[in-house]
């Protein structure tokens, strides 16, 4: 099989880029102060790259004439004015000779003879810790050093650990210990040069014969960015947070001395000085440092080969090792970060020609992120290699091609199966320090059986399949946990156990897809899809509510529907005591925004804006490499004042990519209308709503008082229109248009849509309304005395401080609330039948919630702005496709401000560290996960409500007579709030505890550093 069929050799590009590498070299932004007559590369028992030009340089007194001999080649040039060189000698056959290369100069200096050279292939090996680690740290060192001497390799090492530069370098600073020379692959050198690459080069020679030079330059725990030129990673805004100040790899420690992990200093001083040397090739092996932004790997490692060849002139052949097993990653919670990490560098393949890759899933370590095993990747890089000019070696993978799904079984067919897929035994240690599959709980797959496949139904939940090579490229798996298949994955986890191959004895590239939704015309009930479908990088679709309390039929409210949050639900989790940070639409969006409680990041009324130097939860996706769109109300706008006009609101426009308003009638909606907070509403409201539509149909501008019958009123429509002029159903036709814009787009995105509904004025189509019958509404029953042991200021929002609502209009406000809610959760639905449509779905994390709850009457008040726990409780549903999630509630308790790093984390991004939520993606594993201490701290004004699992403890600051007021719930035992607990004697031991907890919380909320202790 030819795996490089994409790579052509360049040697036209090269000579005609070579030519113009003196004008380059005089460009170095840093040249070097002392130059040699001839580069250090070039020294005795060096490599010169066979079959293509080879450029020979260095520095001399200006105007002085230099000449090369070398193999029957006599080249001569002349010094510029700043006394640089360059010359090119022809391409030369491979050989294993030992000649001399003379350098002369008229300006009557001696003669520079370097002997002992040789014709051959020239291969930089270059990466982090896997390739940087030498043989005599490696157990196998000792069984194979005696036979460790090769004279036809040699080895050149730059500096252990690497040489960082500010800007591009000439200078090459050599290993003390090979002093400052080419040196020959004898165990005195060997033991001291990369093992992977060691183990490459002795098995390259023995298949091909071919001299080799092996160039190492390296440094351990580096990410890409570190081996990326300036220009690269300033040219895309997706890798801004290398260079933001921010990055700790700019501050010297020692992990990271004079700073040499920062963004371009090991390219700078350790790749520039390399180029022009003629090279055959690369050998990589790197990955685990980027990790943590595993989406942007592909593009990251992408741009290095791409770099990299640009700096040489040519396209070398680029060959890379994909990350080998290895568990103890104890940041990711989801438990596949090295997978995401293997699925990028997969893609690379198809990204960027001239590349190729060794699979080692069998050579790993649980423990041991450095694998004893360095004589395989190695041996495996060298057939890549080996391959390039013979064509009978077979280095190929078998890959992932076509899946074929009929109920519960799956056919996968393969690529690359070099004569028949097969299955090896694999054994890898757990505990470190034992050679390799030979440690006492070393994990073991047997030959005869296949193992390291998974497949999910429509609920996403992945089970172990059992497998069988049923042809020389077909695998059917299935599991009879599983009735219908959706996705299938093989190899799937950071330390994956799994054993199919090729006949070649190459083992297989992990991977997941799913099931497209492409029927076979003449078999109805087989479905196929024919390639993987990765989703290194997530898309997110936040959907947020107004207004929103649990009134929903998946939070067991007993008369409000909701069919398509109860699906969203069933796919993912649902949180049943979520908590706003303020029960007011400005303050609590601005919290959720920016993970910090209002007392921190100072919004806290809808006036307050968000602080410029305070990043938003989108534009850490934004600074991230993704498109960020809004749709409506994310930050604050007023309802219906803003969606009259189509304002922006109170916007964070440094978090959108793009962003779209929503312009409609709102309350001037044509249908059936009433205040129902006015006597004798109908007639007087309709003719108010007659002169605003008539201004409005002839173009004038509306003046919108928020005071009158609209921001507060229980304004209800039951609207004689179609989607396309109700606030939602335009969210949700342009979200669906962006959906489908975005599904062609390989950029990620985090699209975020607001629906302004439930928040009134109650806007719905007839059908909503038609669903709730107004004398089936049910006011709650509300004693007497309910209020009695309530402080004055916890009742400014009482129906008859207030509203003064009648019974009557109470039943229609409720009709008009829970009409409202239906319509937005057919929104809702069409979003996600969207997703499934355009085959979203299962590379989108949705999340749903409201920015608060809202009152219906409960203790006789309504809407929002109390601390009771109808205004302060919140829906919350996150579903994230493709991992094993607890289905059904969660009853732990979260806080809106938790949602920014739990998105963060789930999408591999850092959330800042000043931000005061708490992630909590274990639970999204496990609904019963330990996250330590949590309750939830809400605010209103100068009063606050503490909520743990049990108890509600709210504090009413003192007004006019300087005297606090509390009132304490039994959150189990009186669930609805009836009986204040604050001044009883059996209770006083808890109020006193809950006084101190809630005293501490306000002022931790206070810094944008979110650290609690328990009192206790």
């Amino acid at each position: 099989m030819k795996i490089f069929h994409r790579f052509r050799r360049q040697v036209s590009c090269l000579l005609i880029i070579c030519s113009l590498l003196p004008a380059a070299l005089v460009a170095e932004s840093e040249p070097d102060p002392i130059e040699p007559r001839v580069h250090p590369l070039f020294s005795n028992r060096m490599v010169l790259q066979r079959n293509q030009p080879v450029p020979v340089w260095g520095h001399a007194s200006p105007g002085t004439e230099m000449t090369v001999e070398f193999g029957g080649q006599l080249v001569r040039t002349q010094t510029g004015s700043d006394g640089r060189w360059l010359l090119f000698l022809e391409p030369m056959k491979a050989s294993g000779e030992g000649r001399t290369l003379k350098i002369t100069d008229s300006s009557g200096e001696p003669d520079i003879e370097l002997v002992d050279v040789l014709v051959g292939d020239v291969w930089v090996c270059a990466g982090q810790s896997n390739m940087a680690q030498t043989m005599d740290r490696y157990l196998i060192w000792d069984k194979v050093k005696k036979g460790f001497t090769n004279p036809n390799i040699r080895l050149f090492k730059i500096k252990q650990g690497g040489v960082a530069r500010d800007g591009p370098s000439t200078e090459i600073v050599s290993d003390p210990f090979f002093k400052v020379s080419w040196q020959p692959c004898v165990p005195e050198f060997a033991a001291k040069f990369s093992a992977a690459a060691s183990f490459f080069g002795m098995e390259l020679e023995c298949l091909t014969g071919v001299p080799l030079g092996l160039l190492y330059a390296n440094r351990g725990a580096t990410s890409a960015s570190c081996w990326l030129p300036h220009e690269v990673l300033e040219g895309n805004p997706a890798y801004s947070r290398f260079l933001s100040p921010q990055n700790p790899n700019y501050t010297p420690s020692k992990f990271n001395p004079d700073a040499i992990l920062a963004p371009s200093r090991l390219y700078n001083g350790t790749i520039h000085p390399l180029a022009p040397f003629a090279i055959r090739g690369v050998i990589w092996y790197q990955g685990e440092s980027d990790s943590r932004w595993s989406w942007l790997y592909a593009d990251l490692f992408s741009d290095v080969i791409r770099s990299w060849r640009k700096l040489w002139g040519y396209d070398f052949p680029f060959l890379y090792v994909q990350l080998a097993p290895h568990a103890d990653v104890k940041w990711d919670n989801a438990g596949d970060v090295r997978a995401l990490i293997r699925e990028a560098q997969q893609q690379v393949l198809e990204d960027v020609p001239g590349t190729a890759m060794v699979v080692i899933t069998d050579a790993g370590e649980a423990e041991d992120i450095h694998p004893q095993a360095k004589d395989i990747p190695g041996k495996r890089l060298a057939r890549l290699a080996a391959s390039l000019d013979i064509e009978t070696i077979d280095a190929g993978f078998p890959s992932f091609k076509h899946l074929k799904v009929r109920g519960n079984r799956a056919s996968l067919r393969f690529d690359h199966v070099s004569g028949g897929l097969q299955t090896q035994r694999v054994a890898m240690n757990v505990e470190r320090g034992h050679f390799p599959g030979e440690g006492p709980d070393a994990v073991v797959a047997e030959a005869d059986t296949l193992v390291g496949f998974e497949v999910c139904g429509p609920d996403r939940v992945f089970h172990p399949a059992k497998a069988t090579i049923v042809l020389p490229d077909t695998v059917e798996v299935y599991s009879p946990d599983v009735l219908d298949v959706t996705a299938v994955r093989y190899g799937w986890a950071n330390f994956p156990l799994c054993n199919l191959y090729g006949g070649n004895g190459m083992p297989a590239s992990p991977f997941r897809t799913r099931v497209a939704e492409v029927a076979n015309k003449a078999d109805p009930g087989l479905v196929e899809v024919c390639e993987s479908l990765p989703v290194s990088k997530p898309n997110i679709l936040l959907i947020i509510a107004d207004d929103l309390n649990t009134a929903l039929s998946g939070y067991g409210h007993p008369q409000c529907k909701t069919p398509n949050l109860d699906r969203l639900a069933a796919e993912g989790t649902r949180f049943t005591r979520a908590y706003c940070q303020y029960p007011l639409c400005g303050p609590s969006r601005a919290s959720l925004m920016s993970g910090r409680y209002p007392l921190s990041n100072g919004v806290t009324d809808n006036s307050g804006v968000l602080k410029a130097d305070i990043p938003t939860l989108p534009q850490l996706f934004r600074e991230s490499g993704y498109w960020t769109g809004r749709v409506s109300k994310i930050f604050h706008m007023g309802v219906p004042g803003h969606i009259y006009t189509g304002d922006d609101g109170l916007d964070h426009p440094e978090s959108w990519t793009e962003r779209y308003n929503v312009s409609v009638m709102e309350a001037l909606t044509p249908g059936k209308a009433e205040d129902v907070m006015l006597e004798d509403s109908t007639p007087h409201y309709n003719e108010y709503r007659e002169k605003w539509q008539a201004v409005a149909g002839k173009g004038g501008k509306l003046f919108i008082n928020h005071g009158n019958h609209q921001g507060d009123d229980f304004v209800i429509v039951e609207a004689d229109v179609g989607d396309e002029q109700l606030a939602d159903g335009v969210a949700a036709n342009k979200t669906i248009e962006l959906l489908k814009e975005r599904a062609s787009d390989k950029e990620p995105f985090f699209l975020a849509v607001g629906f302004v509904r439930p928040h009134v004025p109650f806007v719905a189509p007839r059908r909503s309304f038609d669903r709730y019958p107004v004398d089936e509404m049910q006011v709650p029953e509300v004693s007497m005395d309910d209020l009695d042991d309530v402080p004055g200021s916890a009742k400014k929002r009482t129906n008859a401080a207030k509203f003064q609502l009648s019974e009557e209009a109470q039943r229609k406000s409720m009709r008009g609330y829970y009409a409202s809610v239906s319509y937005m959760d057919e929104q809702v639905g069409r979003l996600i039948d969207t997703l499934d449509t355009v085959g979203l779905r299962d590379s989108t994390i949705v999340v749903f919630l409201s920015d608060h709850g809202y009152h219906l009457g409960e203790h006789t008040m309504w809407q929002k702005l109390s601390l009771f726990e109808e205004s302060i409780r919140t829906p919350l549903i996150v579903s994230i496709p493709g991992q094993t999630l607890v289905n059904g509630k969660c009853a732990s308790i979260v806080e809106l401000i938790d949602i920014y790093p739990t998105i963060a984390e789930i999408a591999g991004l850092d959330a800042p560290e000043e931000i005061q939520g708490q992630s909590f993606v274990p639970l999204l594993k496990d609904a019963d996960a330990d996250l330590g201490h949590k309750d939830a701290l809400i605010q209103v004004g100068l009063d606050f409500c503490l909520r743990t699992s049990k108890w509600a403890f709210m504090r009413y600051s003192a007004r006019g007579d300087g005297i606090n007021e509390f009132m304490l719930y039994d959150m189990q035992e009186d669930p609805e709030q009836f009986t204040n607990l604050v001044g009883n004697r059996d209770y006083s031991e808890i109020e006193g505890f809950l006084r101190k907890r809630l005293e501490e919380r306000i002022q931790s909320a206070k810094t944008p550093v979110h650290s609690i202790k328990d009192p206790q």
